[in-house]
């Protein structure tokens, strides 16, 4: 942080801060650098007594007089400048603060609070109703993995499904943004990383100082989207009547989509509907308190496997209340049928789908030798050469975040599978606790 610039005497001059109670906390924080933090409510009132103009020895006094809190004012406005909160310190400009990258900045409240209106959502599930019942009156158009080759050139198909789902991606991440603007929300996009997944996603931060139903808005437009998206092109799979190639190409965009949908649900990760449920259970660390509940029962099982050393910790929930032990164990069975749904979606579709473009790459590869096409070896070969290099980069994704969890698993499963007939007094391993699992 370096040497603080503030006294006893210094006076502060706050930026423009959105205040807002929420669960017992003040949100506050700058829409336009999307900056928050969460403040008990002596904090909410030093800073109301900082905007008001008092210096910081005339803040503090005037605290310990209302209800006797001792506060040190000095550190807390060094944090607020860290925040960049504070806009000028007794009259003299503070270091400067980047505003939040903001995509599209021309677009106005005015121009898309219209598409989050009753007529448009009318609208919305009227097509949803219809796309359901069409499902049910034609099966035939439920995605399903074959759907994918749609193309016997598998580097055509490579090609072009990239090109639907990065074009369906960067819209469901637009429509995130729309919802931010709607509100008058600040918003960008950028590329990162959910876990081993590579995707775009839309920087929102400044949706904290929106209530909850606002926030539930930006958080479900993308799936809104997605439902909407899958609901126009299914009808017009069963009812437009394409050729067979249009067809088979709305066919792959629909699997494409329905796969994406499904990830959305995968609880283990901050998705949307994550966010959607952290702000349902009113709980800022669900994800965290589940997974740590979750790791405490997978200690507590291997312990009982392997009794070994000394006994486990307490259980992570002891201290919470009952509501909020509820909670978290409410969003850990989440958690897991989130990875059943994670699983069965490369089951069912992922895993068919690789070993299909592997499968018929290699048999192209070797038949096209076989009669001289050339053409059909460098499609076979492209796509082979594709199918590696996603995995490879699936795998150095997935390894580099998981480092150490995986050195602890394989000490952990070390110890269980190596023989052993009880404690020994000349084994000085016999008496030493089992490492415990990283989370």
């Amino acid at each position: 942080m370096g040497v603080t610039p503030f006294h006893s005497g210094s006076r502060v001059s706050l930026y423009p801060l959105s205040v807002r109670q929420e669960d017992g906390e003040f949100i506050v924080g700058r829409v336009e650098t999307g900056e928050f933090i969460s403040l008990p409510e002596i904090g909410a009132r030093a800073l109301e007594l900082l905007g008001e103009g008092d210096t910081l020895q005339e803040a503090e006094a005037r605290l310990a007089g209302e209800d006797g809190s001792t506060v040190d004012l000095q550190a807390f406005a060094a944090d607020l400048l860290d925040l960049g909160f504070i806009a000028a310190i007794n009259g003299d400009p503070a270091r400067s603060t980047s505003p939040a990258r903001n995509h599209f900045p021309w677009l106005q409240p005015r121009h898309v609070r219209w598409l989050f209106s009753r007529p448009v959502a009318a609208v919305f599930f009227a097509v949803l109703a219809a796309a359901a019942v069409t499902l049910l009156l034609r099966p035939d158009v439920i995605p399903r993995y074959s759907d994918f080759f749609w193309s016997p050139l598998l580097s055509i198909v490579i090609a072009v499904n990239l090109v639907l789902g990065t074009i369906h991606l960067g819209v469901h991440e637009l429509a995130h943004l729309v919802a931010a603007r709607a509100e008058g929300i600040p918003a960008h996009i950028r590329p990162g990383t959910r876990l081993q997944h590579l995707v775009l996603q839309t920087d929102v931060s400044a949706a904290w100082a929106l209530p909850r139903s606002s926030r539930y808005r930006i958080y479900l437009a993308g799936v809104l989207w997605d439902l909407l998206a899958l609901s126009i092109l299914i009808l017009a799979l069963a009812y437009a009547g394409l050729p067979p190639t249009g067809e088979a190409l709305l066919a792959a965009w629909i699997l494409l989509i329905f796969f994406g949908l499904l990830g959305e649900f995968s609880f283990y990760m901050r998705t949307d509907i994550y966010f959607v449920f952290q702000d349902l259970l009113h709980s800022r660390n669900l994800f965290h308190d589940a997974q740590s509940l979750l790791l405490h029962h997978y200690r507590r099982a291997i312990h009982a496997l392997h009794p070994k050393g000394a006994g486990l910790p307490p259980g992570p929930l002891l201290a919470r209340s009952a509501g909020e032990r509820r909670k978290v164990v409410f969003y850990a069975c989440l958690l897991i049928t989130g990875t059943l749904i994670s699983l069965g979606r490369y089951l069912l579709i992922g895993i068919p789908i690789l070993l299909g473009l592997v499968s018929q790459a290699a048999a192209g590869l070797i038949g096209g030798f076989q009669i001289g096409n050339t053409f059909l070896v460098l499609d076979s070969s492209f796509t082979l050469l594709a199918v590696v290099g996603m995995q490879a980069l699936f795998v150095a994704t997935f390894l580099h975040g998981r480092r150490g969890a995986l050195a602890s698993i394989s000490a952990t499963l070390a110890r269980l599978f190596t023989p052993h007939s009880g404690p020994q007094r000349d084994s000085p391993q016999s008496d030493s606790p089992p490492p415990a699992l990283a989370p």
